[in-house]
């Protein structure tokens, strides 16, 4: 009992890992069977997708299998119905004995005829030819077994190189399904117990017939068995072994490895799978065997499958592919052959599961249209044909042709077998005859040229041009006689026998003749002729008419001498010549200028007498000219005499590469511009030291130049601290339109003279005074102007008419200004009718000041009482001092009428009389007092007046009137003359008060 409770355990663990292995066998198989049915099935659908007829036959030549192609072609109606035939049975059973011949040869030699070309005739008679490649079928043991055959029509397209597709069988894959072997082993390795198929494996591995091999029974070291299957030094056998004792030491929870275990009849590969048995540090293994050789050996057949097709593929030109469309509209290539690289230069790999990549390599002209025949044949499941373009990637492109036949999956995704085929050098081959064809027929219909063929000195053929050429009709000249085409008998006989010795020596003849049209007129032709057809004497003549050519020539002839006499005539040392300088031609006054003789010219160049320093420069200048084609310069030449010469050179290269080149002495043009830099030197220096401003201004008005006393004007540092400003920004804003007005009329030929106002770049304002007169400067008319400083004499003007119209005390206006202020008050009130007033104040208590404190006193008085008076007033009315202590303040712009005006001012007038009558504190230097308090008021008269009704005399007087009237009534008064009865009138007097 105590052996079973660890046995039964055992026993539970070994049929758990039997259901296991039994699973992974079934996988393991299924695997196999996937592969070899997907290895079948693709090769099988190549086989009936390439443009190539398949076919294979036994020892005896009988037919064992097809593609669709070749049963059409062998006049059956399936591939089935070839199966068993031979090539008597075909529709091409003439030929049949010459094929099987052909055959026994490659089946005897075992060597493979590829890719030869072969007639064929089919039963209606007409021929065609065949691309055939053969092969001989061998077994495993290298025997002979049959035949492989491929062939392709090649009777459209010989010229291209095609390899068939080649294929073999599928060889039946016998899988051997053998159970797992198990063994438990202990903590050292040895074999415990054992399962009836691992005891098979030990009877069939038996060294003593009917006798397992005791290595592999109860009781043997595994690990020694496995050095004995193997052998010592294989590293297979190290790996396991470390392997297993990895896990019986518990290094390890488990160990796997796949190995071959061959017997001397067959071939096998295992699984070894090492697992613990039980949790204990001595507890056993347990040692599984599985066979996988129906794997391997899928796995070998697959990957021979697949290289048989690549060997296929590589003979077949082009691409062979497989194209799935998927339903989400992404798509892929599942097989492509190594033609990808060459056709989209992508590896297979790289578009796999993923196609967008050969896209990218389409012409973008061509992607539409691809894209759309793509979408047509999968919606339709028509076969795909296309021709279109790839962009390499080195930019180059191709063409190639695409032919596939769709199938729909079960998914609803759509697979393309098919091929694609570069077509490049057809599509050119064909471009290239198309453009020939063109241009022989260009040629031919040109009408500047005139093309015949001849046969005995007769027209056979003529062009359009040449019937033109000769005035003749459509189809005139057919048949007729080359004579009428020339003036007589001597020169249609002498062409002849100047040209067709020529011609017949195979050479061309060219000359020049004078042909005569239909019309009689005569016309210079350029002729040609070459042979066309020794046999029947065939030649062809090419005609340019060349008439006006000659005419111009003969011009040319005369105008050429008419041009040789102007040059030798020109007042210029006219010379032409050759790339490196060397003259081919000079005029006489060349050699006047020079002293040589032409032929002492014709031996050196032009740089031959250019003086030495000026050589270098003049030798870059020339390759200048001959990169440019024309150049103008400056240098010196040393005559024959010694004499050096100034000149001025002006080159142009003329077509031919030669230079035509004048010279002009310019000595005394030198002497005069060194006498103008002179004076220039001079102008510049007396400008520069000019102690008035100096400036120009173009007609944009920017300042162009400018001396350094205009700068200091402006307070500008340096000229290019204003170089192009606009000189308005340096003038003050109220001159701005006068001087614009100004700036106008000089640049149309005014000379002016203005003052105004600048601003100086510090903010300092000057008055100037400028004469600005127009002048021309670098073909351009801008002004030129003489400024000074007047600010000065401004200021001196401006004390002078201060002292002049002002009160040198108070700088009121005085009577003078006061008089031309009434004066325009007048004029004011006529044109708009407002009323006007006047008012004349003289001062109470005024002389008691002047009595007591002296006149420096009341001068201060009166100071303040012209201050008081201008706060009391509008800015636009007048306070004037009258002489003495009266003043005068005249108000303009009152009312329309009367009454309001009136009002008005004695509202003025009363305002001045309070501001006057409050208390004064005046300065004053008298010892012990500092401060002097007086009070003062004033008598006032007033009158109103408008539209020049008085004059100002009597204005004044009445206002006088009125004041003298204020100061009888108690002084402190306000008196209005009132016009309607000439009389002052009491307003304001000192009762009031």
């Amino acid at each position: 009992m105590d052996r079973l409770k660890y046995i039964i355990p055992v026993i539970m663990l070994l049929l758990v890992w039997v259901g296991y292995l039994a699973y992974r066998r079934q996988v393991e198989r299924n695997l196999a069977a996937a592969a070899i049915a997907e290895s079948r099935d693709l090769l099988l659908a190549v086989i009936n997708t390439v443009p190539v007829r398949v076919f294979w036959k036994d020892r005896n030549l009988r037919y064992l299998g097809c593609n669709a192609a070749f049963a059409h072609d062998a006049g059956m109606p399936s591939p089935d119905e070839v199966i068993g035939k031979d090539d008597f049975h075909m529709v091409w059973a003439k030929q049949a004995e010459l094929y099987r011949a052909d055959d026994r040869l490659v089946m005897e030699s075992g060597t493979a005829r590829l890719s030869y070309d072969e007639p064929q005739t089919t039963p209606s008679g007409q021929t065609i030819w065949l691309r055939t490649s053969k092969l001989a079928l061998k077994n495993r043991r290298n025997e002979v077994v049959g035949l492989l055959g491929l062939y392709e029509d090649i009777t459209e397209h010989k010229r291209t190189e095609v390899e068939l597709k080649k294929s073999e069988e599928f060889k039946n894959v016998i899988l051997n399904s053998v159970d797992a072997e198990i063994a438990v082993l202990d903590h050292n390795g040895v074999i415990l117990t054992v399962n009836d198929p691992w005891r098979r494996f030990a009877l069939e591995n038996e060294s003593v017939a009917g006798k397992p091999d005791p290595s592999v029974e109860i009781g043997a070291n595994y690990l020694s068995v496995c050095k004995a299957v193997t052998g010592p030094e294989s590293s297979e056998v190290n790996a396991i072994i470390e392997g297993i004792q990895s896990v019986l030491r518990r290094q390890s929870p488990r160990y796997s490895q796949e190995y071959p275990c061959h017997s001397p009849t067959q071939l096998r590969w295992f699984s070894l799978m090492v697992s613990p048995l039980g949790q204990g540090v001595n507890a056993g293994v347990v040692i599984t065997h599985i066979n996988i050789t129906d794997r391997i050996l899928a796995e070998q057949e697959k990957a021979s499958a697949l290289s048989r097709l690549q060997k296929i593929a590589s003979r077949v030109p082009g691409l062979l592919y497989q194209y799935r469309l998927r339903p989400d509209g992404s798509s892929c290539f599942p097989y492509a052959s190594e033609a990808i690289r060459e056709i989209y230069q992508v590896r297979p790999d790289e578009v796999r599961d993923d196609a967008s990549l050969v896209f990218t390599k389409l012409h973008p002209d061509d992607l539409g249209a691809v894209a759309s025949s793509i979408q047509k044949s999968a919606r339709e499941l028509s076969p795909w044909k296309q021709e279109y373009r790839v962009k390499t990637d080195d930019g180059s492109v191709r063409w190639v042709f695409g032919n596939a036949v769709p199938e729909r999956d079960t998914d609803g995704s759509t697979l393309w077998h098919g091929f694609i085929t570069d077509i490049t050098d057809r599509i050119r081959s064909a471009e290239k005859i198309a453009t020939l064809m063109r241009e022989q027929k260009a040629i031919l219909n040109n009408e500047l040229l005139g093309i015949i063929t001849v046969r005995d000195r007769k027209i056979i053929w003529a062009n359009t041009g040449y019937e033109k050429m000769l005035g003749y009709e459509p189809g005139e000249l057919i048949g007729a006689a080359t004579r009428q085409n020339y003036l007589n008998d001597e020169d249609y006989l002498a062409f002849g026998a100047a040209a067709y010795p020529v011609i017949n020596r195979g050479e061309v003849y060219r000359t020049r003749s004078e042909y005569v049209r239909k019309d009689g007129r005569r016309i210079w032709v350029e002729v040609s002729g070459e042979i066309l057809n020794r046999d029947n004497g065939v030649s062809l003549w090419g005609f340019n008419d060349i008439t006006q050519r000659m005419m111009v020539e003969s011009r040319l002839i005369q105008s050429e001498a008419k041009i040789k006499g102007v040059l030798e005539g020109a007042a210029d040392a006219i010379f032409i010549t050759d790339k490196e300088g060397c003259w081919q031609y000079v005029n006489s006054q060349a050699v006047n200028m020079l002293g040589y003789r032409i032929d002492e010219l014709m031996g050196l160049s032009i740089h031959d007498v250019i003086l030495a320093a000026d050589l270098q420069q003049t030798r870059a200048h020339f390759a200048q000219l001959m990169s440019t084609g024309s150049l103008r310069s400056e240098f010196r030449v040393r005559c024959k005499t010694g004499k050096i010469i100034p000149v001025d050179f002006n080159g142009t290269v003329l077509p031919d590469g030669s230079v035509f080149g004048s010279c002009r002495d310019i000595s005394e043009r030198k002497k005069t511009e060194q006498l103008l830099q002179e004076s220039e030197s001079h102008l510049k220096t007396i400008i520069e030291n000019e102690p008035e401003c100096i400036n120009v201004v173009n007609a944009q008005g920017l300042l162009v130049q400018m001396n350094p006393a205009g700068l200091k004007m402006i307070e500008a540092g340096s000229f290019a601290q204003v170089k192009n400003i606009p000189v308005l920004t340096i003038i003050a804003p109220e001159f701005h339109e006068a001087y614009a007005n100004m700036h106008v009329r000089v640049l149309a030929g005014e000379a002016l003279l203005m003052e105004f106002e600048v601003i100086g770049l510090k903010g300092e304002r000057r008055w100037l005074e400028t004469h600005a007169v127009p002048m021309q400067m670098q073909g351009e008319t801008v002004q030129l102007a003489v400024t000074r400083d007047i600010s000065t004499r401004k200021l001196m003007e401006a004390q002078v008419h201060q002292l002049a119209f002002h009160d040198a005390l108070t700088n009121l206006p005085n009577r003078r200004l006061l008089h031309d202020r009434l004066s325009q008050v007048l004029l004011a009130s006529k044109r708009s009718g407002c009323y006007a007033a006047l008012m004349f104040l003289d001062l109470d208590n005024f002389k008691p000041l002047n009595d007591a404190h002296g006149h420096g006193v009341g001068d201060m008085l009166l100071i303040e009482v012209a201050r008081r008076l201008t706060d009391c007033v509008r800015e636009s009315d007048t306070i004037a001092r009258y002489g003495g202590d009266e003043f005068v303040v005249m108000l303009n712009e009152l009312a329309f009428d009367q009454a309001t005006s009136v009002s008005q001012a004695l509202g003025v007038a009363e305002k001045i009389r309070n501001t006057l009558s409050q208390v004064y504190q005046l300065n004053t230097s008298q010892a012990g007092r500092a401060m002097v308090e007086h009070h003062c008021t004033a008598s006032i008269g007033l009158v109103v007046f408008v539209n020049h009704d008085i004059s100002q005399d009597e204005i004044l007087k009445r206002a006088d009137q009125a004041m003298y009237r204020a100061k009888d009534a108690g002084r402190n008064s306000i008196f209005l003359f009132e016009s309607d009865n000439h009389q002052p009138k009491a307003v304001m007097d000192s009762t009031d008060h």
